[in-house]
């Protein structure tokens, strides 16, 4: 389908892993990554304000939240 061989797709996953010091065959930590990407792919609150350096939140904060709860 994506015309890759199973081979490459394996190895560009064990780089990956290796790189980000995280085992993706885990789903805690696969969960920490795509919340992760999907809070810095979000636009700052006021297009004109430099958006300020709050602390990152633990994961179970952020799974309790109504948000992802429903």
């Amino acid at each position: 389908m994506l015309d890759i061989s199973r081979n490459t797709v394996t190895a560009h996953l064990t780089r990956a892993q290796d790189a980000l010091g995280l085992n993706l065959q885990d789903l805690r930590s696969r969960a920490e990554l795509a919340l992760a990407l999907a809070i810095t792919d979000l636009p700052p609150p006021d297009n004109n304000a430099v958006a300020e350096h709050l602390p990152t939140p633990a994961v179970d904060s952020l799974l309790s939240t109504e948000a992802a709860i429903t």
